[in-house]
């Protein structure tokens, strides 16, 4: 059963790119259960493109980023059950070139309930990273060790190729153990701590 379950998961996970970020601590809410979190980016990740089964680094042009009113918080991106989903993640913005979104975890069913458990972690600041399953509308893949012009903008690719995604839209915002963009956190209220038709987690 486990591993039908992990090949469902795996197979998820190749229709959205993963890209995590970050909570803000002092932002919590404990009344309505809320947190802000910096939840992208234009910081460089690296990130697994499912197409050619390669690790590859990644740019999210942060104005070329597309908000639902509304997405699902999910725990670490599994999205096969509706069971899965532990809130909800609204009013996104951009501030100083991060996006920015509040996530609200649900009322349990009981004091055992895995939500429950979730948000105590969030809370008592054990869980600061939230990642984004997001689709790729538009991007510019430059090989590793060349350099391009994208969106007005010289990007040199390392050893590794560079994607220049200039245009994406979010699905999904998880809370993870585990954050790859260091300025995605839950966000505290000093301000923010020191991404062609196919979708990843960041």
């Amino acid at each position: 059963m486990k591993k039908q379950q992990s090949n469902l998961e795996n197979e998820q996970r190749r229709d959205l790119t993963i890209r995590q970020m970050a909570v803000r601590s002092k932002s919590i809410d404990e009344k309505d259960r809320s947190f802000e979190a910096v939840v992208a980016t234009d910081a460089p990740a690296a990130v697994f493109d499912y197409r050619n089964w390669e690790i590859i680094d990644e740019v999210l042009i942060s104005r070329g980023g597309e908000f639902p009113d509304q997405v699902p918080l999910l725990p670490n991106h599994r999205r096969y059950d509706v069971l899965d989903v532990i809130g909800s993640a609204t009013n996104f913005r951009m501030e100083d070139g991060q996006w920015i979104g509040r996530g609200q975890v649900a009322k349990p069913a009981n004091a055992n309930d895995d939500v429950e458990i979730i948000w105590r972690r969030v809370a008592d600041g054990h869980i600061r990273a939230v990642s984004i399953g997001y689709e790729l509308l538009n991007y510019v893949d430059i090989p590793a060790g060349k350099k391009q012009m994208v969106a007005g903008k010289e990007y040199v690719a390392g050893e590794k190729k560079l994607r220049i995604t200039t245009n994406w839209r979010v699905h999904e915002v998880s809370l993870t153990p585990i954050g790859a963009d260091s300025k995605a956190l839950i966000r505290s209220q000093e301000g923010v701590p020191p991404k062609k038709n196919r979708s990843y987690f960041r």
